[in-house]
């Protein structure tokens, strides 16, 4: 039996469940491709499913009920999963009976959703499945870490139509989410304010904001708190702004869209739905190839970039996590395979 490299958890805990492991290879069946992973990242889904148990409900960024849905998904008492890892990219190296789209060779990136497995030497999708060509001139590194928050963000943005000159504060904007959706605004005509830690101001500024605020230091909801004064849109990525706070800074017709939210935010979305006036707009951002095809195509037209701040070989993956949870990082952070 053919065996691959892997770092796997077989219970929830801190970042020291995490270690190397040698586990059996998987094969190509049928309308699949066989992926060598050369590098992949740790984001919040990846802290999240490692140790599911600590997470109460209450501090859960969405719902009670997609918090149970999610526990029952990765394994109640212990991981359902040994391998975490939502998005990645590498090469194929095999291809099942039907496949035509894909060859051996192909260099490719996608993402894994809450399915995770990229922890690991090799992996196996379904070729029409999240997974994508990596565009000529795009290195593999940036597609690794931009696959999650890239398409994220143009599933939450896209339904709200041309931003061009609109005015739009981002809160949470360091994160993989707000980095991508800060790049996708500015490229559209935007004039983006990013609200973040300390440690992330300058590459904030770099991937194109007009406005930088610490969070540490200013109280982004208080009027005549930021340059621009009033806006059209405020992202809330973490959720925790609230509609009440962001109504302070919002145009008369101006939008505040959480992109986590608990069950207040959506009673406030049906409340103003309708007619004119400020909304709060709950969506989640489905989860399409079409999107990692855009994605693909911002790369390569350069509109759309990673910020990668530290990289880590797979096997120190424990390492890494103990960094992006002591707040010791800022950008993406890759991890190499």
């Amino acid at each position: 039996m053919a065996m691959m490299t892997a770092t796997v958890r077989v219970r929830y805990g801190p970042p020291e469940v995490l270690h190397p492991a040698r586990l059996a290879r998987p094969e190509a069946g049928p309308g699949e491709v066989l992926v060598r992973v050369r590098h992949t990242s740790v984001n919040y889904g990846d802290l999240f499913a490692r140790d599911v148990p600590a997470v109460r409900p209450g501090d859960f960024n969405m719902p009670a009920p997609f918090f149970y849905a999610a526990r029952i998904g990765f394994g109640w008492l212990r991981p359902s999963n040994p391998l975490l890892g939502s998005e990645y990219a590498g090469e194929v190296v095999e291809v099942g009976e039907g496949v035509t789209t894909l060859t051996v060779g192909d260099r490719v990136f996608g993402y894994r959703s809450h399915r995770m497995g990229a922890y690991a030497e090799f992996l196996v999708e379904r070729e029409d499945g999240l997974i994508v060509r990596l565009p000529p001139g795009v290195s593999p590194d940036a597609a690794a870490v931009l696959a999650y928050g890239g398409s994220t963000a143009i599933g939450l943005l896209d339904p709200l139509g041309p931003l061009s000159g609109a005015m739009v504060m981002i809160v949470g904007a360091s994160g993989s989410i707000g980095m991508a959706a800060l790049q996708i605004l500015v490229a559209g005509g935007a004039r983006v304010t990013a609200v973040a830690g300390p440690r992330n101001q300058e590459m904030l500024w770099d991937l194109g904001a007009e406005e930088v605020l610490d969070y540490t230091r200013v109280r982004a909801m208080e009027p005549g708190a930021t340059r621009a004064g009033r806006f059209d849109l405020v992202l809330d990525v973490r959720g925790r702004a609230g509609f009440e706070a962001a109504s302070a800074i919002l145009t008369p017709e101006g939008r505040y869209v959480p992109v986590s939210f608990k069950l207040p935010a959506v009673v406030q979305a049906l409340r103003t739905r309708r007619g004119r006036g400020q909304r709060v707009v709950i969506r989640l951002a489905p989860e399409k190839r079409e999107s990692l095809e855009q994605v693909a195509r911002r790369m390569m037209a350069g509109t759309l970039r990673a910020a990668i701040g530290q990289s880590f070989d797979l096997d120190g993956a424990a390492e890494a996590h103990r960094a992006v949870e002591a707040g010791a990082t800022s950008g993406h952070v890759l991890l190499k395979n």
